[in-house]
């Protein structure tokens, strides 16, 4: 996966589809929510991609991708609460959402 070439917005798409499939069960408003802020086709192609992932490699993507390019904390945070955002769509946040999340946000804080 060239991930290192994606845009910062497929990055975000990356990171959404990745929230919305952390506890392994994509409720139906997490995925309206994220087919709402993207093209049909970007989802398809993070869709695909993220299937051939083992947890490590998702979360090394998160890592060097950042690492990479010149995200703002603003920008992360932005990111952070769209995750939230993610979360709290379906009207729950379970255990391993906020466990992840809390992760995210240890990433994603400079």
């Amino acid at each position: 996966m060239n991930f290192k070439n994606w845009t910062k917005e497929e990055f975000k798409a990356y990171l959404l589809i990745y929230a919305a499939e952390s506890n392994f069960n994509q409720h139906e408003e997490q995925i309206d929510f994220i087919d709402s802020k993207f093209d049909s086709e970007v989802i398809y192609r993070i869709n695909k991609e993220i299937k051939k992932l083992n947890d490590f490699d998702k979360i090394s993507i998160v890592t060097d991708y950042i690492k990479l390019h010149n995200f703002s904390q603003n920008e992360l945070d932005s990111l952070l609460l769209e995750i939230k955002e993610v979360y709290h769509s379906d009207g729950k946040f379970d255990s391993i959402e906020k466990s992840i999340f809390s992760m995210l946000k240890k990433l994603l804080t400079n």
